[in-house]
């Protein structure tokens, strides 16, 4: 058995298209944790900025546990592949992007 071939780019695109606006978050989010962790983001500053995501994911979902069950597998998804990569701006850049969007869920 062949696999499948990799999605087109249009296909990608309408398939985040479909994603609800929490899975969108829960994946920004998550991405941002993984790449904060890989610049070596102070634990403190971290810590800080998962918890106020798990909250905001929380409060998007409107307290559903499966909803929330749901995003924070995407939120962890996402910030392994943060751990991984990395951002792509280089770690000087990224950190003004990562307190800013810490600074947005406060």
């Amino acid at each position: 058995m062949q696999d499948a071939p990799p999605p087109s780019n249009e296909e990608a695109a309408r398939h985040d298209l479909d994603k609800s606006p929490l899975l969108r978050t829960a994946e920004q989010l998550g991405l941002l944790a993984g790449e904060a962790e890989y610049c070596k983001v102070e634990d403190d500053e971290l810590d800080q900025f998962i918890a106020m995501a798990h909250a905001r994911i929380a409060t998007m979902a409107r307290k559903d546990p499966l909803s929330i069950a749901g995003a924070r597998m995407e939120f962890n998804a996402y910030a392994a592949l943060g751990r991984a990569d990395g951002p792509k701006e280089g770690c000087r850049a990224f950190l003004d992007r990562f307190r800013a969007a810490r600074r947005s869920l406060q």
